[in-house]
This record gives structure tokens, sequence and C-alpha cells, in this order.
């Protein structure tokens, strides 16, 4: 997806991109506009596009694997409400049960990291306060 005029979603972070994409209720949606918007050529218009054209014999050859979905139900740091618990624990379950396979996140890292980067936030505050 062309990514050509898109701000990040929180100023400071641009090392953090923001993930952008269609939305939509069913996977011949996101197949159809995916290929629409690939079809146009887009690369011709944004150098950070690889030159890519869609190939429908490529995409018939993966669309019948499993996927391999990686989760993170806790992080150590945030936790989620338990409405939002249960229904991500029952879509995990339906994704095992349709045979996909799923890895547990190493997150033994995350609290750490956060740490880092509030600490160089607080750099830049006091940088440019002064």
């Amino acid at each position: 997806m062309p990514y050509q005029g898109v701000s990040v979603s929180t100023d400071g972070q641009q090392h953090v991109p923001s993930a952008i994409g269609p939305m939509a209720r069913s996977l011949s949606s996101l197949t159809t506009v995916t290929k629409t918007v690939i079809e146009s050529k887009l690369w011709e218009f944004d150098a950070q596009l690889p030159r890519m054209p869609w190939r429908d014999d490529v995409y018939q050859e993966i669309a019948g694997r499993r996927l391999v979905i990686g989760i993170v139900p806790d992080d150590g740091v945030v936790r989620v409400h338990p409405p939002i618990e249960r229904v991500f624990n029952e879509t995990v379950a339906k994704l095992q049960d349709d045979g996909h396979e799923i890895v547990q996140w190493d997150t033994s890292l995350n609290a750490h990291c956060i740490e880092i980067m509030v600490s160089q936030w607080r750099k830049s505050i006091y940088a440019n306060a002064i």
C-alpha cells in the first residue's frame, strides 16, 4: 500500500511508522481492494513502493495455506478488559480449530523497551525546553 503523504501516528515517533491498509468484513473485499490498488501501478507515483504487479497464480497458491499467527494475550504491562480477553481467546480457539498455527509472542523485553522509550521521550522534552 502506498505510504506517501501518511503522517506518523504520534509526534516524535517517526521511527514507528503508522500501519496503513484497507479494513473490510471479508477476505474477498480485502482481496478486491488490494488487487485494485496494486493494478493501479502506484509505484509509478511513489518511489518507495516496489514494482510488483498482481499475480493471481501466486495468490491462488497461497490462499489455501494455513496461517501462522503471533499473539500477545498479555504483555505484562497493559492489561485488557475481561470481555476483550474473552473474545480474543474465542478467536484464537476458532483459528486453532481451523488448523492455523498460533505462536505466543515473547514479551519478556517489553517493559525494558518501554523504559527506554520513556527515558528518550523525557530527554527530548528537556532538550526542547532549553
